[in-house]
């Protein structure tokens, strides 16, 4: 769903049957909606994936494409310059999560740290966090 600051002009951006996760995060521009299709439990027919939306409901991207049922992708957050989107990554067949990276348009993915189990704790909820002292963006 989408609306209005007010709480006015509420529209539906995707269906129910697409079971969009919890976690999502608007681009630093506005212009796309990070969000995890089928991150809503398991299902072997639609496997969770990362993608983004735009603002009028249309599928910009599916930049982390998986289609093996045992690989689950969950949105975390783009970076503040947009450059890039941060997202855990899970595999059940071994108890397997990771914390990963890609660029924004989905190339250049990448795991910034795994390790973790699947079934234990997981790196949840994800976000970049400001950007470092020294780099311009100052206040």
């Amino acid at each position: 769903m989408l609306a209005n600051v007010d709480g006015s002009a509420v529209r539906e951006l995707l269906s129910p049957d697409f079971a969009v996760a919890v976690k999502h995060d608007w681009a630093p521009d506005g212009h796309h909606l990070l969000i995890a299709p089928h991150g809503i439990g398991s299902d072997p027919n639609n496997p969770s994936n990362v993608a983004t939306i735009r603002p009028d409901g249309k599928r910009a991207a599916l930049p982390d494409a998986h289609t093996d049922p045992a690989v689950h992708v969950l949105a975390g957050t783009y970076s503040p310059d947009g450059r890039y989107i941060v997202f855990r990554m899970e595999e059940d067949r071994g108890d397997s999560a990771a914390l990963m990276e890609m660029c924004s348009d989905g190339s250049h993915v990448r795991q910034i740290r795994g390790g973790f189990r699947a079934s234990g704790f997981k790196p949840r909820p994800i976000d970049w966090g400001p950007p470092p002292k020294g780099d311009g963006h100052d206040f």
